[in-house]
C-alpha cells in the first residue's frame, strides 16, 4: 500500500544491491606463509569445509583397481570421515558405504572410489539417478553459485551396468567442445571415454573411466583432464568446488545415497546448490599447512594463504584509492570505480570476520571477488590517467523536489567531475532497512545508491501509546540524515507493529488470516490507530524533500476485508 501524501510523489520500493560485474580468477597462489605449525590432517580440513587432494607423482592405471595408488593418498570413509546418508541411515556398512581417494597432477584430476553395496543394480533401461552410480560435481572457479548449477559448473555420472558395460552421463561440461552431450555407454574397461554429441562429427575426449565389480564391492576409477573441467594449469593450493554422491538401487529404484556435502542430490524439493559444496585444495601431501593463530583465525584454522591475501588486499586497496584521488584531482570521473573501492573497503572487514568465525571457505571466496574487483578498478583508473580510456559521466541525484513526469521520476542531478547540474529523469536504487541502513547513509553515494527504506521509526506500537494518546517522543532520524547525503527515503509506517494494548483491549481485531499481519485493517479501532500514527509521524517529518514515499504496510498478506 502507498500513502498518498501531498508532500511528495510516491514510489513502491523494490530494494536491490548493485555490485560491479567481476570475473573470479580460476585460482590464486597464496602469499608465502610465515612459520608454520604442524600440518592439518584431512579430518580437520574437512571440518573446515576443505577437501585436500594429494599430488600424484605417478599416474595410476585407470583399470578399476586401486592397488597402484600411493600409500600417502588419503582414503576417506563415506559416511564417517565425510558425508551423510540421504534417505536415513543404512542398515550397516555392508548395505552402503564407500572409501574415496582423490589425486591430481598437472594434467588431470584422479578419483578412486571403492563402494560396498550388498545389492549392485544398474539396469541399462533406467535413468542414471535410479541406478547404482557415482555422481561428481565440480565448480571450477569456486563461485559457490546459489540455487542451481553456475554457468561454469560440471556434473558427471558414472555407472557399471548390470551387463558389464560402463556408462557415463553428464548435465554439462561447459568448457569442453560438444557440451550438448548427454550420455554414452562403453563396453571395455580402461577405454578412453568418447562422449558422442548429437551433432555428427563432434566428440569430447579425454575422460578415462573404469569400473570393476567384485561383490559386494564395486570400484570406480577415473581421470578427468583439467581442461575438460575448465581449470587451466592448476598448482599447489589451487581451490575449486567439489561434491560427490553414491546412489544405490536395491531392485525398487533409488532407495538411498551418500552425499559428500549438501547441494548435489536434488531431493525433497531442494535444487542443486554449489554454494554448499566442499572446497577442494590441491596439496603436496594428505595434510595442509596452517599458520599460527594471530587473532584473525580460530584455533586449527586451515591456512591456504587467506589471511595473507587480506593483508595484500589492504595494501592493494590503498594503491587503488590513491589512483582514484589522483584521477579526481585531474577532473576525471570515478563514479563506477568508487563503487568497487567502497565495496572492497566494506567487505575486507566482513571477510576477516568470517575467517575469525571459522568460515574460511566463505572468506576465501570473498577474497577472490575483492581481488578481481581491485584489479579491474585499478586497471581502469590507470587507463584514464594514461589517457587510454575515458570514464562514463554519471549524473548523481541531489536532494531536492522529485516529480513524476510521463511515468518517470525527475529530479535534480550533478555530474561531480564537471559540475554540470541538470533536472532530468533519475533512477532510485538502494537498500532496506532497520538501524544499519540509517547508519550507512553517508556511504551510499560511493556505493551507487540513492534510496533506502527505513523501518521501525515510528509505528503504531511506539506512537499511539494508549487509546487516543500519542507519544511526544517521535523521532524519524533517517530523513534529515538522508537529505544531507543526497539520499531519499521510502518511510515504512510500521503499521504491522500494532500496539499490544489495543490487541488486549479488542481481541476481535485479530484473526485476519495473514501469516505476517493478522489485524483486520477495516475495523474502526484499527483505522483510528493507523490515522493517529500517520498524522504524528508525518508531522515529525515535516516537508523534508528527502521523503519520497510512505509505505503503509510491508509484505501485506491480510485476507480480511468488509
Amino acid at each position: 500500500m502507498i500513502f498518498h501524501s501531498p508532500l511528495m510523489p510516491q514510489l513502491v520500493l523494490s530494494t536491490a544491491l548493485l555490485l560491479p560485474a567481476v570475473k573470479c580468477p580460476a585460482g590464486s597462489e597464496p602469499s608465502p606463509s610465515r612459520a608454520t605449525e604442524p600440518a592439518l590432517t584431512p579430518a580437520r580440513a574437512l571440518e573446515q569445509g576443505f577437501l585436500p587432494v594429494v599430488h600424484l607423482d605417478l599416474q595410476p592405471d585407470i583399470d578399476g583397481r586401486l592397488s597402484d595408488w600411493p600409500e600417502g593418498s588419503s582414503a576417506m570413509a563415506l559416511p564417517g570421515d565425510v558425508g551423510d546418508m540421504g534417505a536415513g541411515p543404512a542398515k550397516g556398512p555392508e548395505d552402503l558405504s564407500a572409501r574415496l581417494r582423490l589425486g591430481w597432477d598437472r594434467d588431470s584430476l584422479y578419483l578412486g572410489l571403492a563402494v560396498t553395496d550388498d545389492i549392485h543394480n544398474a539396469p541399462a533401461g533406467l535413468p542414471m539417478w535410479n541406478r547404482d552410480h557415482l555422481r561428481i560435481a565440480v565448480d571450477p572457479l569456486n563461485e559457490k553459485t546459489l540455487g542451481g548449477l553456475g554457468c561454469n559448473d560440471a556434473e558427471l555420472s558414472f555407472a557399471r551396468l548390470n551387463d558389464g558395460a560402463e556408462a557415463v552421463e553428464y548435465s554439462r561440461i561447459p568448457h569442453a567442445p560438444g557440451s550438448d552431450v548427454k550420455s554414452v555407454v562403453i563396453s571395455r574397461a580402461s577405454a578412453e571415454v568418447a562422449l558422442t554429441t548429437y551433432s555428427p562429427g563432434r566428440r569430447v575426449t579425454g575422460i578415462r573411466f573404469a569400473a570393476r565389480h567384485n561383490a559386494p564391492d564395486i570400484v570406480y576409477e577415473l581421470a578427468i583432464p583439467w581442461t575438460t573441467l575448465g581449470i587451466a594449469a592448476p598448482k599447489k593450493a589451487h581451490q575449486f568446488g567439489f561434491n560427490l554422491a553414491v546412489a544405490e538401487n536395491d531392485g525398487v529404484g533409488r532407495v538411498n545415497w551418500i552425499e559428500m556435502a549438501p547441494g548435489l542430490v536434488p531431493a525433497a524439493g531442494m535444487e542443486r546448490d554449489p554454494s554448499r559444496y566442499l572446497t577442494a585444495v590441491l596439496s603436496s601431501s594428505i595434510s595442509v599447512e596452517r599458520t599460527p593463530d594471530d587473532g584473525h583465525r580460530s584455533a586449527g584454522q586451515l591456512n591456504i594463504g587467506i589471511e595473507n591475501r587480506y593483508r595484500a588486499l589492504r595494501s592493494r586497496l590503498a594503491e587503488v584509492e590513491r589512483l582514484g584521488k589522483e584521477a579526481e584531482a585531474s577532473g576525471i570521473a570515478t563514479d563506477y570505480e568508487m563503487l568497487g573501492i567502497a565495496t572492497t573497503r566494506e567487505f575486507i572487514e566482513y571477510g576477516l570476520r568470517d575467517l575469525a568465525g571459522g568460515m574460511a571457505q566463505k572468506s576465501g571466496h570473498v577474497a577472490d571477488v575483492l581481488e578481481a574487483t581491485l584489479d579491474d578498478v585499478g586497471g581502469r583508473l590507470q587507463s584514464y590517467l594514461n589517457g587510454n580510456a575515458k570514464p562514463l559521466l554519471v549524473p548523481r541525484f541531489v536532494t531536492g523536489p522529485v516529480e513524476v513526469r510521463d511515468g518517470k521520476f525527475w529530479g535534480d542531478t550533478l555530474v561531480p567531475s564537471t559540475g554540470r547540474r541538470e533536472r532530468r529523469p533519475v533512477f532510485f536504487m538502494g537498500y532496506g532497512f532497520f538501524a544499519k541502513v540509517i547508519d550507512d547513509i553517508p556511504k551510499f553515494q560511493d556505493l551507487g545508491c540513492n534510496i533506502i527504506q527505513s523501518a521501525r521509526e515510528g509505528g503504531g506500537g511506539g506512537t499511539v501509546i494508549a487509546e487516543n494518546v500519542v507519544s511526544d517522543r517521535i523521532t524519524i532520524g533517517s530523513i534529515p540524515r538522508a537529505a544531507r547525503h543526497n539520499v531519499v527515503v521510502d518511510w515504512l509506517s510500521n503499521t504491522e507493529y500494532f500496539p499490544h494494548w489495543a490487541r488486549n483491549r479488542w481481541p476481535e481485531l485479530e484473526g485476519a488470516g495473514g501469516a505476517f499481519y493478522d489485524i483486520k485493517t477495516d475495523a474502526p479501532q484499527a483505522r483510528e490507530i493507523f490515522k493517529l500514527n500517520l498524522q504524528a509521524c508525518l508531522e515529525a517529518i515535516g516537508d523534508n524533500p528527502a521523503l519520497l514515499s510512505v509505505c503503509l504496510l510491508n509484505e501485506p498478506t491480510s485476507q480480511f476485508w468488509d
